[in-house]
């Protein structure tokens, strides 16, 4: 007997733009508002829920480029209201 096809997806590497909305979604549905964040071991967290530390970084720097997050003196990445407003 042979079984209906199902659609088989293919696995894909997450673009930094991509990785980088999924930290601000992170950012969001954890309430934090502009002006909040996280230190480097609470975002390392993540990385139980299935993040490579590769793609964490990969969507930090993004993250930085684009001016959605800021690290501060202290090692905090900042949600700033530009990443706010992305998400």
């Amino acid at each position: 007997m042979l079984l209906p096809f199902k659609e088989v997806k293919m696995a894909i590497i997450p673009t930094p733009e991509e990785l980088a909305m999924r930290i601000i979604h992170f950012y969001i549905h954890n309430n934090k508002r502009p002006g909040e964040g996280y230190n480097d071991g609470n975002l390392m967290n993540l990385q139980t829920q299935g993040w490579r530390n590769d793609d964490l970084n990969n969507g930090l720097d993004c993250c930085l480029e684009k001016g959605w997050l800021e690290k501060n003196k202290n090692g905090e990445w900042l949600l700033t209201d530009e990443g706010f407003r992305v998400a």
